[in-house]
């Protein structure tokens, strides 16, 4: 039988839980047959968030009541049942409240509201009434954790994983939380913030060569190898006019004269080429030659570039996301998205004053997971890099998102820089961070590798109940 559900949802200054719950409720009780109308309770300092919300809601095409704004500190619940009176229609079966936003005594204040309205209807309209929060499944795993899920008064689970009918889409998540991702300009360096990245197949396997041969610092078997008279040809310097790179007036070519490992020759470099064709190395003699400034073609000026970028960090992140996304495809569920080179700022037109660049992005539904990466084994530097990859995936993706630094320091730096942030936010295991894996005795042990990283992924998404 078609009910009419009249959906009351409070909102606060964080839009993106009400958004899932607003998402989540209307499929499920849309697959059931019934119709539903939406209601928003707010205060004075949250009217953008709920106007972001009821936009949302007419473009699907829901019926949006009157909204009813509310004092913060003492809502009044005589005028919230009064207002919900009015809007509620006369065939309406159903009144729900749901409570995730907003502040506690908006929450008590309206779900009181709603018992109210039930009372004052005896007799003239049948209302049952029911109210749900967004659970967000924190525990200690694996006693208490669980996936986030909305539990009501009668149906206690009413669902049991609100990521999974939500599809993937950072643009708005982002948007919900105030933010804009790339394309933009920004007065920060680069300023032409590009799209997020989609990297090659080629690139992920030159990556994750690169991480099964690791024996040291990649970027000095590469930047510290050209002659001491030759400015590096991938100097960054921006055009005023259109940010061309401007390269040395003369070519010449760079010969890594410290990669000794026969695998530079066999397997590091031929993968290398794979991934950026045009400026080839030659592998035995393990040199690159690079053209001047004005005989660089477009793709040649492209793959130069791409290949700085390669060897100065982004081999990290190309394994990190090869191991993330072929972990996340063999789980088998559809609604995910991964990310490469994010950059994000704060909600605008025109240029944004200042930006800020994510590595690694992982969209499972909604929930956001950052995974940071790191080439430096200096303990000030990883703790650095993890306060702000904590910091900006909660500012991107809200209190439900997780961050991840992937680094080369010892296991025992990697827990210690885990246990001092977790002292300083008061959460447990805030974020992870995933150092070289553990040797007995003294020394450090083997930097994480693709089948180590496969295991750590795979461990992360057992945690998030994404399986």
């Amino acid at each position: 039988m078609c009910k009419k559900i009249h959906l009351v949802l409070t909102v606060g200054k964080n839009p993106l839980p009400v958004w899932v719950a607003w998402d989540c409720l209307m499929n499920h009780w849309k697959s059931q047959g019934h119709e539903v109308s939406v209601q928003f309770v707010h205060t004075p300092g949250s009217k953008d968030e709920k106007n972001l919300l009821k936009c949302d809601c007419k473009v699907a095409g829901a019926t949006v009541h009157d909204d009813i704004e509310v004092d913060a500190r003492s809502p009044d619940r005589e005028f919230i049942k009064g207002k919900i009176l009015a809007a509620l229609q006369s065939d309406s079966s159903n009144l729900h409240v749901h409570y995730t936003g907003g502040t506690q005594a908006m929450g008590v204040a309206t779900v009181y509201a709603m018992t109210l309205v039930q009372q004052n209807l005896l007799g003239q309209q049948e209302i049952d009434v029911d109210a749900s929060y967004l659970d967000p499944g924190r525990g200690i795993p694996p006693a208490t954790s669980s996936a986030p899920a909305i539990v009501s008064w009668k149906d206690n689970l009413l669902i049991d994983d609100t990521r999974r009918s939500i599809n993937a889409d950072l643009g708005k998540i982002a948007d919900l939380n105030g933010f804009r991702i790339g394309p933009f300009r920004s007065r920060d360096l680069p300023r032409c913030c590009t799209p997020p990245n989609v990297p090659s197949v080629e690139q992920l396997d030159a990556g994750a060569m690169v991480l099964n041969n690791y024996r040291g610092p990649v970027e000095n078997q590469f930047r510290n190898n050209f002659p001491k008279n030759t400015c590096n040809p991938w100097w960054i310097a921006f055009h005023p006019s259109n940010d061309d790179f401007v390269y040395p007036n003369r070519g010449g070519k760079v010969c890594l004269h410290n990669a000794t490992d026969a695998k530079w020759e066999n397997e590091i470099l031929p993968a290398v080429n794979a991934a950026y064709p045009v400026c080839p190395w030659d592998c035995s003699g393990k040199e690159l030659s690079y053209p001047a400034a004005g005989s660089a073609t477009c793709d040649q000026k492209k793959d130069l570039e791409e290949m700085d970028k390669f060897f100065t960090s982004h081999w990290l992140e190309y394994a990190a996301y090869a191991a993330f996304k072929e972990v996340l495809e063999k789980i088998g569920r559809k609604n995910f998205k991964l990310y490469h080179n994010v950059y994000v700022a704060q909600q605008g037109t025109g240029t944004a004053d200042r930006h800020f660049e994510l590595d690694v992005v992982a969209i499972l539904g909604y929930q956001l997971v950052v995974v940071s990466c790191s080439i430096t084994s200096a303990l000030n530097d990883i703790k650095q890099k993890a306060m702000e990859a904590y910091h900006r995936a909660k500012q991107l993706g809200g209190d439900e998102a997780r961050a991840v630094v992937l680094c080369v320091a010892s296991a025992q730096d990697a827990k210690r820089v885990e246990e001092e942030l977790e002292d300083e936010t008061g959460i447990q295991r805030p974020l992870q961070v995933w150092g070289r894996d553990v040797r007995r005795g003294r020394g450090w042990g083997p930097v994480p590798n693709m089948d180590s990283l496969h295991t750590k992924f795979r461990e992360l998404c057992d945690d998030l109940h994404w399986n």
